[in-house]
């Protein structure tokens, strides 16, 4: 049958069907013309998956089921113990949420303090709330360069990284002649460039408890690091003139 007839049989559109194929959830078959065949397994394999779905199981279990790499009933054991932390999750919520709508609470004159105060005893009492560190891995999981520095940014680097890498090793090696190593001189930048994203990363932490803090130490940061690009530029620039024999501002280099 034609994909159109699958459609019809699930309920589920098109680009849901193509989504559980390239996840490798589903391979239909192929015609002599290249075009998709799909059997009464393919249907019954996306129902399956469809509830499984439904049930809140990832996509990444529900491959280890259908390769016969784990079994249905762990997945959902472990599925329950996960939907469990949620709901205790949701009823701390919930009981906040109806104590603060019988106040009638007002984003400005709501006593906050009072209310984290609650939450805390609760939380200690064994009462389950949102865990504000997830909002930061939920934040970096994906990519982290591009969720530290922004798409653009974050591409942006890459690039300064590469080039980076390559001009310390022409510099090094054929300009200043210097013994270490090609893979030496590719460390450093990467090493420099790793110690700038996991000060970002502490930032992103102190963000959650004073955005304004944050802010500012990025700006601090951001200054310092451009400071130190232009000064090692600087340096690098007066010790290739010195090699060529040139003097650059009066300065000469000794080696």
């Amino acid at each position: 049958m034609k994909i159109k007839d699958v459609e019809e049989i699930t309920k589920l559109t098109r680009a849901n069907i193509r989504f559980y194929e390239q996840k490798g959830l589903l391979k239909p078959g192929r015609e002599e013309n290249n075009y998709k065949e799909y059997t009464e397994e393919d249907v019954i394999t996306l129902k399956k998956i469809v509830l499984l779905r439904k049930l809140d199981i990832s996509i990444e279990n529900i491959q280890l089921i259908l390769d016969g790499k784990k079994t249905l009933l762990e997945v959902l054991q472990s599925t329950q113990i996960d939907l469990m932390k949620q709901i205790a999750e949701l009823n701390g919520a919930l009981e906040m949420c109806n104590c603060m709508q019988e106040k009638e609470e007002t984003i400005e004159h709501m006593d906050t303090e009072y209310y984290l105060n609650m939450i805390m005893h609760k939380e200690e009492e064994g009462k389950k709330f949102k865990n504000l560190m997830e909002d930061i891995f939920e934040d970096y999981q994906t990519n982290l360069l591009e969720k530290i520095y922004g798409q653009r940014l974050g591409k942006s680097l890459f690039i300064v990284l590469g080039l980076s890498c390559i001009c310390f090793v022409i510099i090094n090696q054929y300009i200043l002649h210097t013994e270490d190593s090609v893979l030496f001189d590719f460390l450093m930048p990467l090493i420099v460039f790793m110690i700038i994203s996991a000060i970002y990363f502490l930032i992103k932490i102190i963000g959650i408890k004073s955005k304004k803090l944050a802010k500012e130490l990025s700006k601090i940061i951001m200054g310092v690091s451009i400071l130190i690009t232009i000064i090692i530029g600087i340096l690098i620039l007066v010790t290739i003139f010195d090699k060529l024999g040139i003097h650059l501002f009066g300065i000469w280099v000794n080696h």
